[in-house]
């Protein structure tokens, strides 16, 4: 009995990493088409459809590097720009000072 009990709970604790994973890798990839891309309406489709909130990126421990776009974009979402969740002309991606490379743009917001 104690072995189906303490197997139950590891079945439970792999769901829940597996989920994490999940939701983690959501996360990265919406971070990844504002960064890399400059696709901020997609991403927004992607975090939108998932159904997921910002709770649950948060529970998942999305990297802090991730969770900061995808704070912007749920931000814009729940205010409902754009009408239907178009982002197009509200963020931009940009050259930090002394970046060398696209992936060290900052996500920041357009004028």
């Amino acid at each position: 009995m104690k072995l189906k009990a303490r197997n139950e709970k590891l079945e439970a604790k792999i769901a829940k990493a597996n989920t994490s994973g999940f939701i983690r890798g959501i996360g990265y990839c919406a971070a990844f088409l504002v960064r890399y891309d400059d696709q901020p309406t997609l991403a927004s489709e992607l975090i939108k459809e998932s159904g997921f909130k910002m709770k649950d990126f948060e529970a998942a421990e999305t990297d802090d590097y991730d969770l900061k776009v995808i704070k912007k974009l749920k931000a814009l979402e729940d205010l409902g720009s754009g009408g239907g969740g178009s982002f197009q002309g509200v963020y931009h991606v940009k050259p930090a000072a002394g970046a060398g490379h696209k992936h060290d743009a900052e996500f920041t917001e357009g004028k």
